[in-house]
């Protein structure tokens, strides 16, 4: 566009002098001024005047010359045409504009401005240069920002594999904190939850271990039976442990805490399930299913009037395991949770019970009355 323009304008500053020429035919004023404008500006090549019966005016910088070049130099649609290639008549590229000119309304001829392409190329070569240079840019900025995605990606990826290596080599601490808000946080959390599962089976097996080892021994049943309450108590993450003998007295049934154990800094409880009011109907039906060996849950939130409003405020889940001595239901150890309601895990059924199991043989039948 910017050639067209040049090009235009110097055909219009031409165009006064070629109409004199149409008059007189004296082509010697057309000849001065395109030497003048040739020799003004070096970006112009040559002027070429051409009238319609082939008479055409070829003027350069060294040289002018008169020649009949045809048809070739007279392009069919009489409105201004340009493009860039090499001239026939200078063999060289040039940006060529074909000017179409008119006197007194008779179709006269043809201006012809070839100009240099120098500075089109030098144009060119800059937008390429700029062009390679803004690619090379985006493509090193682009490898850059790559590379720290690629490291943002896989970063959760390397911690969460290191934390399932230690998981493997046996360090049952080991958890992946991954904060990355995507599929990859939600499987380390599932991961989290796995090993925190993992370990408390672990602590709670090994708390069975030491049960047994010491209801097999021939220490102190009341020493044993609070060891054994502190030891399962921390590993099943209970904030308290009891052990409570269940009586029957005029068919109220009647709870008598034998031992107790609590977690320490654990603020002490104003409830008890000895006070507990094991005669109403919904605790009713507790009764009966640990009769038959059976585990309870409770969970206060399930419950509804007086029994919610008397245990609800400190105890949010409790598990409670029967104890059998001599085939008769015995009582019960009771594990109670004030921090949160919880599902207690069949993993951690089975271990507790192991544990009342083996509490059950070192008890008498009359019962157990501890020491203090």
């Amino acid at each position: 566009m910017s050639l067209e323009s040049k090009a235009r304008g110097v055909a219009v500053s031409i165009r006064g002098v070629v109409a004199g020429a149409a008059v007189s035919e004296d082509y010697s004023a057309v000849v001065d001024q395109a030497m003048q404008v040739l020799s003004g500006d070096n970006a112009i090549d040559y002027v070429v005047i051409t009238k319609n019966d082939g008479f055409s005016l070829v003027i350069d910088r060294s040289a002018w010359k008169t020649e009949n070049l045809g048809d070739s130099w007279r392009p069919a649609s009489r409105t201004a045409v340009s493009s860039i290639g090499t001239s026939p008549l200078f063999g060289r590229p040039v940006f060529q504009y074909a000017f179409p000119f008119d006197y007194s309304g008779i179709q006269w001829g043809w201006i012809h401005i070839g100009l240099s392409l120098d500075a089109y190329n030098q144009s060119v070569r800059r937008t390429y240069q700029g062009t390679g240079a803004l690619a090379v840019l985006c493509g090193a900025l682009s490898l850059v920002i790559s590379v720290l995605y690629a490291a943002r990606l896989v970063r959760p990826i390397r911690i969460l594999h290191a934390a399932v290596e230690k998981l493997a080599q046996g360090d049952l601490h080991a958890r992946a904190w991954v904060d990355s808000g995507d599929e990859i946080e939600r499987l380390a959390s599932a991961f989290n939850e796995m090993a925190q599962t993992i370990l408390g089976r672990n602590l709670i097996l090994e708390s069975v271990s030491f049960a047994a080892k010491n209801f097999l021994s021939d220490r102190d049943l009341d020493t044993i039976i609070g060891e054994v309450l502190e030891r399962v108590g921390q590993a099943a993450a209970a904030t308290r442990t009891c052990v409570l003998k269940m009586s029957t007295q005029d068919g109220h049934v009647q709870a008598i805490l034998q031992r107790e154990w609590l977690l320490a800094g654990a603020p002490f409880p104003s409830q008890t399930w000895a006070g507990f009011p094991w005669q109403s109907e919904a605790a009713h039906r507790w009764v009966e299913r640990l009769k038959d060996g059976r585990i309870m849950t409770v969970k206060p939130s399930e419950m509804e009037g007086p029994l919610h409003d008397l245990i609800a405020s400190e105890i949010k889940s409790t598990i409670f395991v029967p104890v059998v001595v001599a085939g008769e239901w015995w009582g019960i150890v009771a594990f109670d949770d004030f921090a949160g309601e919880r599902e207690w895990g069949e993993a951690e059924r089975d271990s507790l019970r192991a544990v009342a199991d083996m509490m059950g043989p070192r008890l008498p039948g009359t019962g157990y009355a501890p020491r203090w």
